[in-house]
């Protein structure tokens, strides 16, 4: 249960890190944007480079300022050709005191890098925040439960979830709740081998808020060996 704590804190630290760096990079494209004058561009040619047998097109845009021709090419690449095409029309902005520090007024060159941060921001610590919940009411259950909750001796058996990198295992057991005839099953915490031989045909204590057990509860498996 330690690691998954940490696991909960770590993804919700990432995701308040990638908070603060979306909201300096809007800072930041709102700062260019006070600072900065638009004018007309066109499309002289498209960059080109290869990733991954892909090829991937920048347009390249020519703007005049004060009869002095400037470049910039687009910050983001799109693998088709047609995003741009030689020829089109398109708006920059550029700082008032340094006209060669242009970028495309379009949406995936000003704003696309803070969006995703900010969005990837909010997911890691939603992620983060819901594990840290989910262990501290964990946590408070095997600290309540024994003493305040109704304990129940339950036939455990083995629940195997199958990941991309390795196989989760749970001790499960049923209970038939007499205040409404429905079917409960209990699941431990995440054991991280396979606990059949110390489960198989023993009695489990499960420890229940009777008024509520289908959220709140607990089984003891302190009889578990530590994972090697």
């Amino acid at each position: 249960m330690k690691s998954e704590s940490i696991k909960g804190v770590f993804l919700l630290l990432i995701g308040i890190c990638l908070l603060g760096v979306g909201v300096y990079f809007v800072r930041e494209q709102l700062e260019f944007i006070s600072n900065s004058v638009e004018t007309a561009g066109v499309v002289k040619e498209l960059s080109t480079h290869r990733s991954k047998n892909t090829t991937h097109y920048s347009p390249v845009v020519t703007y005049t300022v004060e009869g002095q021709s400037y470049r910039v090419t687009g910050k983001v690449s799109s693998n088709s050709s047609h995003d741009y095409e030689v020829g089109d029309a398109v708006r920059v902005r550029y700082e008032k005191n340094d006209p060669a520090s242009a970028e495309l007024v379009s949406f995936s060159d000003m704003w696309l890098m803070s969006t995703l941060m900010l969005w990837l921001g909010v997911l890691f610590s939603f992620i983060g925040a819901y594990d840290i919940r989910i262990n501290l009411h964990k946590q408070k259950m095997r600290t309540e439960l024994p003493r305040s909750g109704k304990k129940l001796q339950l036939v455990g058996r083995i629940d195997a979830r199958q990941t991309k990198s390795r196989t989760e295992f749970f001790v499960v057991a049923d209970w038939l709740n007499p205040s409404d005839g429905k079917m409960i099953t209990f699941r431990s915490d995440k054991i991280k081998y396979d606990p059949t031989q110390f489960v198989k045909d023993k009695e489990l204590n499960v420890w229940i808020d009777p008024q509520n057990p289908k959220k709140n509860h607990y089984i003891d498996i302190s009889f578990l060996p530590p994972a090697s």
